[in-house]
């Protein structure tokens, strides 16, 4: 099997989209910290939109800048997630939920604590039908 990155998505505070990105990763210019707000995903349904977490709108904004890069359509490509451990403050509201005399926790809580969340989101917000994979393995992500 023949593996390649034909191209990159990035979001992060100072870094918005992979052509602004590019030259301050190359060291090219210099890095200026920016105020980050969370992506706005109109291309979601307004349900999902209000119940997906941070770290899967990162992943779904991060996809589209690589699928724009790519020039490529949605169907024709399979996927592949990566997680270093998920969503890490849902998980650990979730334990702290569970270590206490409440235990109920919301399922929607759930569904989005999971490492694979964010590529069930990317086929909502993309209609894609294409194979996925998610892994979650620390810093081997």
């Amino acid at each position: 099997m023949k593996c390649f990155v034909e191209a990159a998505g990035v979001v992060a505070p100072g870094l918005a989209g992979w052509k602004k990105s590019r030259a301050i990763l190359a060291g090219e210019v210099a890095y200026r910290f920016e105020e980050f707000a969370a992506p706005k995903l109109d291309v979601l349904p307004p349900v999902e939109r209000r119940r997906t977490g941070l770290p899967a709108k990162l992943a779904i904004r991060a996809g589209q800048d690589a699928l724009l890069q790519s020039g490529r359509t949605v169907a024709s490509l399979a996927t592949v997630f990566a997680s270093s451990d998920s969503d890490g403050e849902l998980i650990n509201e979730i334990c702290k939920t569970l270590a206490g005399a409440e235990r109920r926790i919301s399922p929607t809580r759930f569904h989005n604590s999971v490492h694979n969340a964010a590529a069930g989101y990317w086929s909502i917000a993309t209609g894609s039908h294409a194979p996925s994979t998610s892994l979650c393995a620390l810093d081997w992500s």
